[in-house]
């Protein structure tokens, strides 16, 4: 039967950096770029609500619903968002219109974004 060694403080020292290491590592690895996924989303959704402006009688006054009210955007794990949202504007009679809008922002390899809009009412 083979003895059992103890090991040396240096080698301890070794095996917890490489367990951080991997940790560190398996952590970036789950996150998938959280970072450039969170700067796609504001990126998504000020173009589609340029895009929805341009759709608007009166494109100067539009208001938009805030991220934290109806706002959502929804990364589909592929470079796609979904920017659900409503926007107040001026309509044909001088009075206030509410419009609910989906707008889906597909993020090129280019990095420039292909913009549709799915609803508008």
């Amino acid at each position: 039967m083979a003895e059992k060694q103890e090991a040396t403080p240096a080698q301890t020292a070794v095996a917890a950096v490489v367990v951080v290491i991997g940790a560190g590592v398996l952590m970036a690895w789950c996150s998938g770029g959280g970072e450039d996924r969170q700067a796609h989303r504001g990126d998504a959704r000020v173009l589609c609500m340029d895009h929805v402006r341009d759709q608007l009688r009166d494109p100067g006054s539009a208001e938009f619903s805030g991220w934290g009210d109806s706002e959502t955007a929804v990364d589909e794990d592929n470079g796609t968002f979904e920017v659900r949202g409503w926007v107040d504007a001026d309509n044909a009679l001088g009075g206030t219109e509410r419009h609910y809008y989906t707008c889906v922002a597909d993020h090129q390899d280019d990095g420039e974004y292909t913009l549709e809009i799915t609803r508008f009412d």
